[in-house]
């Protein structure tokens, strides 16, 4: 961190700093980062007990909306069923490439962190982006 950072006079450096360093942040993006990260827990919590609790009914749904289109996808003529069964084939393409760009991605970035270990670990969920520009004050 430079003298210009907000966040150098915060804490001494031996300690990486956390989410919980930037609740109160002046800066209100970085605080707003701290929330989310301190609220997702209790999201997902949130959602899995209001799943548990409703589990039946939500299965039962699925089912009769799974059922709802597989009887109107047998309505069709053999051609639209084919051309359903190519946009979904599409889909799932789209989806595996995205997931393996995403793998690869990360791959490289570990990489690159392996070979210069100075880099910030961008894939810690502590780690907050450095501002945009070191020297903001100069833009104003």
């Amino acid at each position: 961190m430079n003298g210009n950072d907000h966040t150098a006079n915060a804490m001494p450096m031996d300690q990486p700093l956390t989410w919980r360093d930037f609740l109160d942040d002046p800066d209100p993006l970085l605080a707003a980062l701290a929330r989310e990260i301190r609220d997702t827990p209790a999201q997902v919590r949130a959602h899995r007990k209001y799943y548990s609790l409703h589990q039946e009914e939500l299965q039962d749904k699925a089912r009769t909306r799974a059922h709802t289109r597989w009887e109107r996808n047998q309505n069709l003529s053999a051609g639209e069923q084919t051309i359903l069964m190519e946009r979904a084939r599409a889909s799932q393409a789209r989806y595996r490439a995205s997931k393996w760009q995403e793998l690869a991605d990360k791959e490289k970035l570990r990489r690159e962190k392996k070979k210069h270990p100075e880099l910030p670990d961008l894939t810690s969920t502590c780690f907050f982006p450095p501002p945009l520009h070191d020297h903001f004050d100069e833009f104003q």
